[in-house]
Formats: structure tokens, sequence, C-alpha cells
């Protein structure tokens, strides 16, 4: 979500097509790749990193910030900042039945995929921060998910999120061509 959210950060001419769009971000990517050391193999492994102050900074979501600092691999009192001009980049769960399913099955599907958007299971999406902000079903408010949820995120949600949420702009994630 971060190397699709650079173009919008970086000004690029068209941040939905990185072969002809992105030069502001080829440049900034490459520069950056001359002064790395190295990158993890993933953000399980940079969140160690950061708890273990062998990382100075990251960048992260919602979700990777809160839930990392629930279950004590980051500092409950880590800060975040958000960079100027950035972009949600809808990057999320989806649900999908590929092509080709029979009938009786798309039917099961299809009623599993009905009941996990009902309010009660999307209150369940709220998790312990890891999918914050919760769920893809409005309406489903905080009070509504189980309780271990609801103190997670009271205790390490960030009030700044609301308003970041709220304001600033939404891109949903490049196609996968």
């Amino acid at each position: 979500t971060w190397i699709m959210g650079l173009p919008y950060i970086l000004g690029d001419s068209n941040p939905k097509d990185p072969v002809k769009g992105w030069d502001k971000t080829w440049a900034y990517l490459k520069a950056l790749g001359e002064n790395v050391e190295y990158y993890p193999a993933g953000t399980g492994a940079v969140m160690k990193e950061l708890g273990e102050g062998s990382r100075d900074m990251t960048v992260t979501t919602t979700g990777w910030d809160i839930n990392p600092r629930v279950l004590g691999v980051v500092p409950k009192e880590a800060k975040v900042g958000a960079l100027k001009g950035f972009h949600w980049v809808t990057d999320a769960h989806y649900m999908c039945i590929p092509k080709g399913v029979s009938d009786e099955k798309l039917a099961v599907l299809l009623d599993l995929m009905n009941f996990l958007l009902t309010k009660e299971q999307q209150a369940y999406t709220y998790d312990e921060g890891y999918f914050y902000p919760g769920p893809a079903v409005k309406g489903v408010t905080l009070d509504m998910a189980p309780a271990d949820s609801q103190a997670a995120i009271k205790e390490y949600g960030r009030p700044e999120y609301e308003k970041l949420i709220a304001e600033a702009p939404l891109e949903t994630p490049l196609d996968p061509d």
C-alpha cells in the first residue's frame, strides 16, 4: 500500500499507471534503494525490529500500527505521523468467487458471503485493531464488537485516525495486471 500510495505523495502524473505515470516514484525508489541496507521479508519482521529498537521507523497502516502494539511486539508509546498529501490505498480483504464454480457451490458461497456481511459478523472485523477501521458495512460501530476488541482499540487506537480516515482521499489498489 505504501508503494501504491507514493505516486500521490510525490505528485506523479498518473498514480494508477506505474509504467507511464510514475516517473517521480521510480526515481525515489531507486534513490531509496541505494541507501537502505536490506529489506525484511515481511511486515511482521519489520514490526519486531521496530519493537526491539533495531529499526528506527517504518511505513505503516492503521491495523499494522494498532495490532503490534496490542500484541506487545511494538511499544505502546510508539508514535505515528501522516505524510503530507497521502491518500489511503484501500488495501483490505476481499471476497471473490472464481469463474467456473458450479451453481450448487455458488449458492453456498453467496450465502456465506451474505452471512459474513451481516452487521453482527462485521463487528468481529474490529479484531484487536488488525483490521482497523474494521467493518466493510456501514452502521457497524465499535460498541457492537466483542469486548476484547473494544478494549484493545480503546487502549491502543489513535484519536487522529478518525480525522485522517474522514479527510484523506481513498484510492483502490492497482489492478493485478
